[in-house]
């Protein structure tokens, strides 16, 4: 090794002498999938359950996902990047900025995902590169469903749980419950007397003039079967306010004394989720719902609609907005210099308005919220993906998982519901199927549009003949026709996991429900019979899959369990662990991936005997890497593989020999490539930046490594 200074870093002299060296290699260059690390570049967007302006520099936004943590924008939503550094829980319910140190700001969490943790709130003071718990004397395992800082004394705080406002009296180090005893979804401080303060809640709206050390009902004309969802409260008259609540808006004259419905032009019984009214001409104020429930049972939800006179009519103002079910808009905010601009966060991202609400524009660049738990990849065209996700329905790469277009048209994502399985015709490529809370649908022009189809469930194919297909519903059912006409097959039990032999098409295995199993047949369904013996009832049945190369060769995720017999027996090879997907490499065998809960990716190349972690560049929280709900193997590059995740949307990484050097992981190493590399030997940099700088994996930069990396740059990577 060359010498190093005492710190084990590069002595200052020879990083300069390396910083004149670089200068002679190529320039800078778009990121492509990295060699042995995992990158990512979206679907963009995801559930935005949290959004806040900097009111000093309104360019400076942060939104909260549910999943992906705080993401900051320092461009006004043009482009966005993580900012999870010491945050435990990725599901973000909540922000708010400090008015006077804006640099310190608080985020309120608490997950829906089972790597929850039992902390629920974090505070930063450096504009959110970092983060702590500041928790002390909040509940724990519950949620923090909204914030609110005092204005004339931001050590003053409160936070909406899930049984109680609690305040905070030194900037979030201690809190107490303060009341009201019910379950608070929005907070509203009046910002010229802040020791009023109104808490929306299961039971209606509560007011509190001292400072929230006592409460009382403020409910008179609301209606008394729904909560208050959202609060906003006119600044320039504070003793007028508005609660949105699930049959609709509502508006007080009297500082909550009485109601009135406020809600000409807006939909029947609509459900309202977010308020927001111009700071400087309060007349104009606009409300974002999530949905109107019929009596009949089906749900829509409406979008955006604005009012220029106070709640006394109301107009549409969702051009531009995602269509159908996914205009939910469960947060608003307005730029506080801009009043016109406008941000709005909903189940497909971040969306901007600059004409006051007339017409919306994606802004989700960067913006990595998006919980990803079916992929498929075409069988002949590299690089070709379909995602389908939980709440933004499907997404399309055609170049690796650079580049995510939506594919959602004619496409119906139930509220609150998921695609979470796609599957592509392997003798028609260009039909692709999507199945999920919705139904099935069916596209046959790669994606550019949908239609429902009567299909029980999503198609399993015949590899040697594609008409025929099977689907798993309320037990297992088969087509002839190509989907034209079912027949239910021998199985009827509820059936979560179906997997068919590629070598003997009439043998396939179905994963019923406890206490039923894995069953198999070899008949083509007609009968089956069961293949559980060895694996233990009660297994979580996470995932099933075939060796391609050994079709008697079976693997069961809960943990991980083998059969090497067509499932005559099992044995474990990892129990451990919770394993989401499983996922096989067809063209080497012995060689499968396991995607897990909190451990990330393990990699086997021994047929499950023995396993390593395939997590370098993976984000990590306190509780551990993100679930991964979803696992495919590039069936053109089987060296490519593709992570989908629980809020952080697509991973890929290219696995070959690592080119020291190429942080951008397209086999060229340029000179921000080396400049970075120097940084992190000097300490200003972290490893992450560039995890293949590090090529003896000893967690350092040395000076041989940045030499390599300089003799990369000048002769290849190849």
């Amino acid at each position: 090794m060359a010498p190093l200074s005492d710190s084990g870093r590069p002595s200052s002299a020879l990083a300069r002498g390396l910083l004149c060296a670089v200068v002679l290699v190529g320039s800078a260059r778009v990121a492509q999938a990295g060699i042995n690390v995992w990158t990512s570049n979206g679907p963009g967007g995801g559930l935005v359950s949290a959004l806040a302006i900097d009111p000093t520099t309104s360019t400076t936004l942060y939104a909260g996902t549910e999943g992906g943590g705080v993401s900051k924008s320092t461009d006004g939503g043009s482009t966005w990047r993580a900012a999870n550094t010491g945050l435990g829980d990725r599901s973000v319910w909540a922000l708010a900025i400090d008015p006077v140190a804006p640099r310190t700001l608080y985020a309120g969490t608490g997950s829906w995902f089972s790597s929850a943790s039992n902390l629920t709130l974090f505070k930063s003071t450096d504009g959110g590169d970092t983060w702590r718990a500041a928790h002390s004397g909040l509940p724990e395992w519950d949620y923090v469903h909204a914030l609110a800082i005092d204005p004339a004394t931001p050590g003053t705080l409160y936070a909406a749980t899930g049984g109680s406002v609690y305040a905070s009296r030194d900037a979030g180090d201690t809190w107490a419950a303060t009341g009201p005893p019910t379950r608070v979804a929005a907070l509203a401080i009046v910002p010229t007397s802040p020791t009023t303060l109104y808490a929306g809640t299961d039971a209606g709206v509560f007011k509190s003039t001292d400072g929230g050390s006592t409460w009382g009902k403020a409910t008179a004309g609301l209606p008394t079967n729904t909560g208050i969802g959202a609060l906003a409260i006119d600044p320039v008259t504070p003793q007028t306010l508005y609660a949105g609540t699930g049959a609709g808006l509502f508006k007080s004259t009297d500082g909550g004394a009485t109601w009135s419905a406020a809600g000409t032009g807006l939909p029947a019984n609509v459900s309202v989720g977010a308020l927001a009214v111009d700071p400087v001409a309060p007349q104009t104020l606009y409300v974002g719902t999530t949905y109107t429930c019929e009596p009949s049972g089906g749900c829509t939800s409406h979008g955006m609609y604005k009012s220029t006179n106070g709640g006394n009519t109301w107009g549409v103002a969702r051009t531009g907005l995602p269509a159908d079910t996914d205009t939910w808009v469960g947060v608003l905010a307005i730029d506080p210099v801009t009043p016109r601009t406008l941000y709005a966060g909903t189940r497909a991202g971040v969306f901007k308005s600059t004409d006051g609400g007339d017409s919306w524009g994606v802004a989700n660049t960067g913006l990595s919220g998006t919980n990803v738990n079916a992929l498929a990849g075409h069988p002949t065209l590299p690089g070709t993906l379909y995602a389908g996700t939980i709440l933004s329905g499907v997404f399309k790469s055609t170049d690796g998982a650079r580049t995510w277009v939506a594919a959602n048209t004619g496409l119906t994502i139930s509220l609150y519901g998921a695609v979470f399985a796609v599957a592509i015709d392997p003798g028609t490529p260009t039909t692709v199927y999507a199945a999920g809370n919705g139904g099935v649908f069916k596209s046959t022009d790669s994606g550019g549009t949908w239609a429902a189809v009567s299909f029980p469930g999503l198609p399993v194919f015949d590899p040697t003949t594609p008409t025929t297909l099977y689907a798993a519903a309320g037990g297992v059912f088969k087509s002839t026709d190509g989907g034209s006409t079912w027949n239910v097959s021998g199985l009827r039990d509820d059936v979560l996991k179906l997997a068919i032999d590629p070598a003997t098409p009439t043998t396939l295995y179905a994963w019923a429900t406890y206490p039923i199993g894995v069953v198999k047949t070899t008949d083509g369904g007609r009968t089956w019979r069961a293949a559980s013996t060895g694996l233990p009832a009660n297994t979580y049945a996470g995932a099933l899959a075939i060796d391609p190369t050994t079709p008697g060769t079976l693997y069961a995720g809960g943990g991980v369990f083998k059969s090497t017999d067509g499932a005559g027996t099992w044995h474990a090879v990892k129990t451990d662990l919770t394993v989401f997907a499983l996922a096989i490499d067809p063209t080497t065998p012995g060689t499968l991936y396991a995607g897990t809960h909190l451990n990330g990716v393990l990699k086997s190349t021994d047929g499950g005997d023995t396993w390593s972690a395939l997590n370098r560049g993976l984000p990590v929280a306190a509780a551990g890497y993100p679930d991964i709900l979803a696992l495919a193997v590039d069936p053109t590059t089987p060296g490519r593989l593709y992570a989908g995740t629980a809020g952080t949307g697509v991973f890929v990484i290219e696995q070959g020999s690592a080119c020291v050097g190429d942080c951008g992981g397209d086999r060229q190493v340029t000179v921000d490539d080396v400049l970075t590399m120097v940084r992190i030997g000097l300490g200003a940099a972290t490893m992450s930046e560039c995890p293949v700088g590090d090529g003896n994996d000893d967690g350092q930069i040395t000076v041989d490594e940045i030499v390599t990396a300089v003799r990369n740059a000048l002769s290849g990577c190849d």
